[in-house]
């Protein structure tokens, strides 16, 4: 992909296009005023300001470019990007999936000192984790700005709320048989066995969303199990 003739770096997909709403809204704010912050390129591509691009092409005006030093290390460029958004107008499930993002290209990073400098709790960059297992398209939704249903009558776009219903979902299925999976599998009362007996093996349960690696890993492997019916 290419924005006026220019590519996109993969940083630069480390935040989400904005929404159309705010879209237009730039697009006004650079026609009467003009395009105040340049788009930041580094080795001829763009690591941030798509949204201005994409203005600026479809109002037919030259852009303002800022490039950085092609010896610039990829870490440092990176940390340049993070320093752009961070103040920018993400919403905490958005910021929440960047961390998650920026730790999963940067697994030598600490968990904690990820969600410290996005300035997001641990709890939400769980939820983003586990999440991105079991159904990553609802992760997606929620980078982009949307809601996922929960039900006929309710909406979220909190990666808290989503990660929790879908886990009280697999839950009913494990404990009531329903027919309900991320993938719309049946579990049997084979995999009710399956799972309780993992339980038995690491000593209890209490709330899986938020409890060790180990439960965590029980519940997403039952997730991605096909029991024969």
């Amino acid at each position: 992909m290419d924005i006026n003739g220019l590519e996109i770096h993969e940083l630069a997909n480390i935040v989400p296009l904005a929404v159309p709403m705010e879209q237009l809204a730039l697009e006004d704010n650079i026609k009467r005023f003009g395009q105040k912050i340049p788009i930041v390129l580094y080795r001829s591509k763009i690591v941030d300001g798509r949204c201005r691009a994409i203005a600026c092409a479809n109002l037919g005006i030259e852009v303002r470019i800022e490039n950085l030093p092609n010896n610039m290390s990829l870490k440092a460029v990176e940390e340049k990007v993070e320093a752009l958004n961070i103040r920018r107008n993400l919403t905490a499930t958005q910021k929440a999936i960047v961390a998650f993002r920026h730790w999963e290209n940067n697994k030598g990073f600490k968990q904690k000192s990820v969600c410290k400098s996005w300035g997001v709790n641990e709890q939400q960059f769980a939820a983003v984790k586990w999440l991105q297992n079991i159904k990553p398209n609802y992760v997606s939704i929620l980078f982009n700005g949307g809601k996922v249903r929960l039900n006929d009558a309710k909406q979220s776009g909190s990666i808290q709320t989503v990660a929790k219903y879908v886990k009280s979902k697999i839950e009913n299925n494990i404990y009531k048989n329903n027919a309900w999976t991320p993938e719309g599998d049946i579990i049997t009362e084979k995999g009710k066995d399956f799972y309780n007996d993992k339980i038995k093996e690491i000593g209890g349960i209490d709330d899986p969303l938020f409890n060790t690696d180990d439960i965590k890993n029980i519940i997403i492997e039952l997730a991605n199990m096909k029991f024969p019916l």
